[in-house]
């Protein structure tokens, strides 16, 4: 839904070796009788530099927390 993101790990170093240039992702959603999809293509090498780490405990409270903050902390910048 807009406003509203997934956050996953990706291994830069793993697709750059099997040389896979690029991810496509296809969301879709449904409000009512609408339905809608975002198809989104994200180029694998040129984004590797500009992406932001989080921090990974263990401890599942800790990590919402964490993930939270860190959520918190991209937007005011």
């Amino acid at each position: 839904m807009p406003g509203q993101k997934v956050i996953s790990a990706i291994d830069y170093h793993a697709m750059r070796d099997a040389k896979v240039d690029e991810l496509t992702f296809t969301v879709g959603y449904s409000c009512s009788r609408k339905s809608y999809e975002n198809v989104s293509v994200v180029g694998v090498s040129m984004n590797a530099n500009i992406v932001q780490s989080r921090v990974d405990n263990k401890n599942d409270r800790l990590k919402d927390i964490s993930y939270a903050l860190q959520t918190i902390s991209e937007r005011m910048d």
